[in-house]
């Protein structure tokens, strides 16, 4: 057998251009709906505790960075904010943080559960985006149909989407 099969379209045929994107967007945006949409009811994981206060944390440095920059730069100060839970990744944590301030501040989520979990519900859209993109651009539009529809409708993916968690965001890295 010949490969790639010789009917498969040449690869400067399948440049996207700027509807592949907007489609791969709104492909991502429709996911973080639905797991918005689904998530209300769903009651907090016993790791999900550990990132909460965590990001707590990392939220009161930020606010204590905006009043008194001298002070947060301390190391007392980074010490204290930063310690707790050192060994997962403190960008996630930071993003749950700011999700968790902007609710604190002008609350744009109904639970305030949901303002912990919205980075990781963008992460899983932005990681269909990129699926989209990566199986549209190596196989076709309909083979990123395809990966974007098996990947999302994968029941453990769905849910741990929907969590104040790493597993998706991590996979979104190592992707990107």
């Amino acid at each position: 057998m010949n490969w790639p099969p010789e009917n498969d379209p040449p690869q400067a045929q399948r440049r996207l251009c700027g509807w592949d994107h907007l489609l791969g967007a709104l492909m991502g945006g429709l996911y973080v709906a639905a797991l918005l949409s689904s998530s209300a009811n769903l009651a907090m994981s016993r790791d999900e505790s550990f990132y909460v206060y965590a990001a707590e944390r990392y939220g009161s440095w930020f606010e204590i960075l905006l009043e008194d920059p001298g002070r947060a730069l301390e190391r007392s100060t980074i010490d204290s904010r930063w310690d707790y839970n050192h060994e997962h990744p403190a960008l996630m944590k930071s993003l749950f943080a700011w999700s968790a301030l902007a609710q604190k501040h002008w609350k744009v989520f109904p639970q305030e559960s949901m303002a912990f979990r919205f980075p990781g519900m963008l992460s899983a859209g932005l990681l269909l985006c990129l699926i989209y993109i990566f199986g549209a651009r190596v196989r076709g539009r309909v083979v990123g149909l395809f990966a974007v529809a098996a990947f999302a409708s994968m029941p453990r993916i769905f849910y741990h989407s929907e969590l104040d968690c790493f597993d998706v965001p991590i996979v979104l890295m190592l992707t990107w």
